[in-house]
């Protein structure tokens, strides 16, 4: 490639005016696609970033050129999730598109970023409901007739079990557990704040954890998914 371009160089052509014809053609998608393949797969919540990016970005705006991207087309996008009553969907959503477009200008996509001034579309109130003990202990005994896997019932009785984020727990590996010591140690990449962490297991978390890895197999994660 760089020996073509040297030769095109030679024979009179402009690489930057090809590299700008170039620009101004791409599309949201085209630069969704760099975007999610070059940065977002590096972030620990990346397969979420692509996700909502290709659920509810690139369906609505995908076709939008990036010379006459708008405001109103970001609002567009998140408009249709607001529609939905997800409202903390929408605000991820919007985040993700900002970040995104401020990739794209740092990469010399775009010259400057159309969502700069723009707001989050939800205010959002924090959460205070939790379950009751009574509640907690119908949700136990109804665990059995949910229509799921039985690795999706375990993953719920060790939230119950431990006090984990069920993302921490769905995500557990095989390498993260030492049942003789009888301890789980969560990497920092797996956390929320970022630290790692090491919880005790008691007699009934081991119960539930022996059953899961037994119908594991082999598999490096404790809760291996059926389709990946």
């Amino acid at each position: 490639k760089a020996i073509e371009r040297k030769a095109a160089v030679g024979d009179g052509a402009d690489p930057a005016f090809a590299k700008t014809a170039q620009r101004s053609a791409m599309r949201v998608r085209d630069l969704a696609e760099i975007f999610l393949h070059q940065h977002a797969g590096s972030l620990r919540s990346g397969w979420q970033v692509k996700r909502r990016i290709e659920k509810n970005v690139i369906p609505v705006i995908g076709d939008v050129k990036l010379s006459g991207l708008h405001k109103r087309d970001v609002t567009r996008a998140v408009d249709k999730v607001l529609d939905r009553g997800c409202a903390t969907e929408a605000n991820r959503v919007f985040e993700d598109a900002r970040a995104m477009v401020r990739w794209g200008v740092a990469k010399g996509y775009l010259d400057t970023s159309p969502v700069e001034g723009m707001k989050r579309p939800a205010r959002l109130q924090s959460r205070e409901r939790v379950l009751s003990p009574e509640e907690i202990a119908q949700l136990w005994e109804r665990l059995p007739s949910i229509p799921a896997s039985e690795g999706f019932r375990n993953i719920i009785r060790l939230c119950l079990i431990t006090v984990q984020r069920v993302g921490e727990v769905a995500g557990m590996r095989r390498d993260e557990l030492d049942l003789q010591k009888r301890l789980w140690s969560l990497p920092r990449e797996r956390t929320k704040n970022a630290q790692p962490h090491t919880v005790p297991l008691s007699e009934f978390a081991l119960t539930v954890l022996r059953e899961a890895l037994e119908a594991s197999e082999t598999s490096l994660f404790v809760f291996p998914s059926p389709r990946d």
